[in-house]
C-alpha cells in the first residue's frame, strides 16, 4: 500500500532537490576539494548545506500532501493500515464521535503548522530583497 505512495511522491522530493542542487556553483564544489576537502567532507559540509532550502521544501510538500493521502490506503489496505487523515474521517463519519475526530484534526494541525514552523525557522526567507 505504502510503496504505491512512494512511487507517486518521489517526484515532489527529487525535483526541487534537483532544482536547487543545479543552481549550485560547481566552483564551490572545487574550492573545498582544493581546500582538502575529500569527497565526503565535500557533500556533509558543502553541498548539503547548500542543498538544505530544497531539502526542506521537498519533505514539506510531500508531508502536506501525505496528509491528506487517506483514499488509496482505504481502498486497498482496508482498516489495517490506517492513517491519521482516514482515522478523522472514520471519527467523524462511521462513529459519529466529534470530539476525537476534532481533537484527532487539532493534532493534525498543531503537527502541520509546527513543521512549517521548524522550516521557516532553519531555512526562512532565501530572497530578503525580492519578491
Amino acid at each position: 500500500v505504502y510503496k504505491r505512495q512512494t512511487y507517486i511522491m518521489l517526484p515532489f522530493i527529487i525535483l526541487p532537490l534537483y532544482g536547487v542542487i543545479k543552481k549550485i556553483d560547481p566552483s564551490t564544489l572545487q574550492a573545498a576539494a582544493l581546500c582538502g576537502a575529500n569527497r565526503w567532507q565535500c557533500l556533509t559540509r558543502v553541498l548539503l548545506p547548500l542543498a538544505m532550502p530544497g531539502m526542506a521544501a521537498g519533505a514539506l510538500m510531500v508531508f502536506v500532501m501525505s496528509l491528506g493521502y487517506f483514499v488509496t490506503p482505504s481502498l486497498l489496505g482496508g482498516t489495517a493500515n490506517m492513517m491519521l487523515a482516514e482515522l478523522i474521517a472514520q471519527f467523524v463519519q462511521s462513529l459519529v464521535n466529534w470530539g476525537m475526530g476534532g481533537a484527532a484534526a487539532l493534532v493534525l494541525l498543531v503537527v502541520t503548522l509546527s513543521l512549517y514552523a521548524v522550516q521557516l525557522r532553519f531555512v526562512g526567507n532565501q530572497n530578503p530583497g525580492g519578491r
